[in-house]
């Protein structure tokens, strides 16, 4: 909860800059999450008040396959995709599976994370209340991102006892990494 320092994180696929930048200001929501080409594409278009994780797919190999943002920004920071200023770089990047969302991994060991962004990267793709200390432990990413990792038998509703797993892994894997 926001009571605890959580940002509201809004998910958007192939949505325009304008719609993206409406709807979170509607409903107070802090950070964009780009994926899907168009979503991406409005990057620099998107007011600076917004935060923003530019979602990046890599392969099996851990290779990234997606382009990162330009730097020929048409953007002015208000959203309306008016002026010549870029943006700047994202707040963080993710690191996704090729198929984002589909819960498959990719090689930890060998992935290359972009580098450039303002607060580091997130590790997405396969990860489960089994797995995420030791993903954390072996790509040092800064955080890390779950959905169906954490479902129950339906794959559509969250597990309590998974989620709460998954955070005391993923909690004591970090704190391992600061000592």
């Amino acid at each position: 909860s926001r009571r605890h320092g959580s940002e509201a994180v809004g998910v958007f696929v192939d949505e325009s800059a304008q719609t993206i930048a409406s709807v979170c200001d509607a409903v107070g929501i802090t950070y964009a999450q780009l994926h899907g080409d168009q979503a991406r594409a409005s990057f620099n278009d998107l007011p600076d008040h917004l935060g923003v994780i530019y979602v990046v797919h890599a392969d099996s190999s851990g290779a990234i396959r997606t382009a990162l943002p330009t730097r020929t920004g048409t953007g002015d920071g208000t959203g309306t995709g008016t002026g010549a200023r870029e943006r700047g770089a994202p707040d963080w990047y993710l690191v996704d599976s090729m198929k984002g969302g589909s819960g498959e991994k990719f090689d930890w060991d060998a992935v290359q994370p972009p580098t450039g962004s303002k607060r580091g990267w997130l590790l997405a793709g396969g990860l489960t209340d089994e797995n995420v200390a030791a993903a954390i432990r072996t790509t040092r990413c800064d955080g890390v991102d779950v959905s169906s990792g954490v479902c129950d038998e339906t794959k559509l509703k969250k597990d309590p006892r998974k989620v709460e797993a998954y955070i005391r892994g993923a909690t004591q894997a970090f704190a391992q990494l600061d000592t």
